[in-house]
């Protein structure tokens, strides 16, 4: 399994109307070698545009050069994929530091072109790299936290410049055997530090994992206890996120709840791709007694 992940908070310059991204690819043997790549995008408002998904053979899709972190997919509907891609067609394109999204979703309707370039190192987490999850299963894992995005996208009437925040992660290893759940996530705040958080349960074994990255950069790495990141219900999901940690800079305190508490599930075409809930969530709280606030993605996956 091989799982590229990107995500942007941004908001247009001329009205400040916020939308957020987020793309997932997925390479895994889906009876064929794919790549299985899920677009959504979030209108801070009105809720999220209809989900488009593409699955492809790795191999004619994949473009990579002599550096390993560089690489091509291309998803191109047509009349051969029209069950294999849903309504959208786009491109990914990555060097080190600098990724492109260019497409559509919906045909010509909703345009999308947006750059995301690193201005800080990406981060190898856990230490070396190397994230331990129990029963002898590991994924490696790196993230590029700090990312500017600009570009155009559609936001209600037509087109518009936009600019915001963004976030790159790679992780690749085997696909565990045992049942496997987790909660994800990826916090923006508006000074420009951002947090990772995550529990997972594979078997008996649960694993907790935090991650700061400061405004200047690097990286501050925790092992929250159980009480230190708890849920919320929210509708029917235990959507909601209370975080309470002591760090460098004193207690942080946030409250983390998604824009769109029902929105269902992610349910992929291929049978192979776990079922997920992502939503967009707003942040507030404090940190070191002053108010902090942001935008986050909250992921769900539960099959223990």
């Amino acid at each position: 399994m091989e799982w590229w992940y990107f995500v942007a908070h941004v908001r247009a310059v001329e009205t400040g109307d916020r939308m957020s991204i987020l793309m997932s690819a997925i390479r895994r043997n889906f009876g064929a070698n794919f790549t299985v790549c899920l677009l959504k995008v979030t209108d801070h408002e009105y809720g999220a545009w209809p989900l488009v998904e593409c699955g492809q053979l790795f191999a004619p899709r994949y473009f990579e050069t002599t550096s390993p972190v560089s690489f091509r997919f291309i998803y191109n509907r047509s009349f051969a994929n029209a069950y294999t891609c849903g309504d959208g067609s786009w491109a990914i394109n990555g060097v080190p530091g600098r990724y492109e999204i260019v497409g559509r979703v919906g045909g010509e309707e909703r345009p999308i072109s947006l750059t995301f370039t690193g201005t800080h190192p990406a981060q190898l987490l856990h230490a070396g790299g190397i994230m331990e999850y129990g029963h002898d299963h590991r994924l490696a894992y790196y993230v590029r936290p700090k990312i500017r995005v600009t570009g155009d996208m559609w936001i209600r009437d037509r087109a518009r410049a936009v600019v915001g925040d963004g976030w790159y992660e790679r992780q690749w290893g085997p696909w565990p055997k045992q049942p496997f759940a987790w909660k994800y996530l990826n916090i923006h705040l508006d000074d420009n530090e951002q947090w990772l958080l995550f529990r997972a349960q594979l078997g008996d074994v649960h694993t907790r994992y935090a991650a700061c990255f400061p405004a200047a950069g690097g990286i501050r790495e925790y092992a929250p206890e159980p009480h230190s990141v708890s849920d919320f219900m929210l509708g029917n999901r235990p959507s909601g996120t209370h975080v309470a940690l002591d760090v460098e800079d004193g207690p942080l305190e946030l409250t983390i709840r998604p824009l769109f508490p029902n929105e269902p599930e992610l349910d992929s075409r291929y049978p192979e791709v776990p079922r997920f809930w992502e939503s967009v969530s707003r942040v507030e709280g404090k940190r070191g007694g002053l108010q902090v606030k942001g935008f986050a993605m909250t992921e769900l996956h539960s099959s223990v």
